[in-house]
């Protein structure tokens, strides 16, 4: 992953992070439904492979830096 694509992921995660809280807060709100669910879960599970290739590009960089 290139410096350049930092953004992209950042982006992608903060999104995720929407989708996740919206799927939450409609689904605490009205009875819950198999799209608000999906949605929950979609956007926990963009969160978490975002912040797994986040992790793997610190670590790379703190490698390529000793």
């Amino acid at each position: 992953m290139k410096e350049k694509n930092l953004p992209f992921y950042v982006l992608a995660m903060c999104l995720g992070a929407g989708i996740m809280v919206i799927g939450f807060a409609l689904k605490t709100a009205r009875a819950s439904s198999i799209f608000l669910n999906f949605s929950a879960v979609l956007g926990l599970l963009v969160v978490i492979l975002n912040l797994f290739f986040l992790i793997k590009h610190v670590a790379k960089n703190i490698e390529k830096n000793k």
